[in-house]
């Protein structure tokens, strides 16, 4: 019992991080230098996509 649970932990979290980042947060970068001097080109950016529907 104890070999099957080292297994099922570890692809338990992997499958709920990959859900994480398709479903509700992205991962993004600045591509020009449109929004210095707030984001410096090439900046790494994590944002959410969750939004309120009305």
């Amino acid at each position: 019992m104890k070999n099957r649970w080292s297994f099922v932990v570890p692809v338990f979290f992997l499958l709920a991080a990959m859900l994480l980042f398709r479903f509700v947060l992205f991962i993004g970068y600045v591509p020009t230098e449109s929004m210095e001097p707030a984001l410096p080109s090439g900046f790494k950016i994590m944002g959410e996509t969750f939004y309120l529907q009305r």
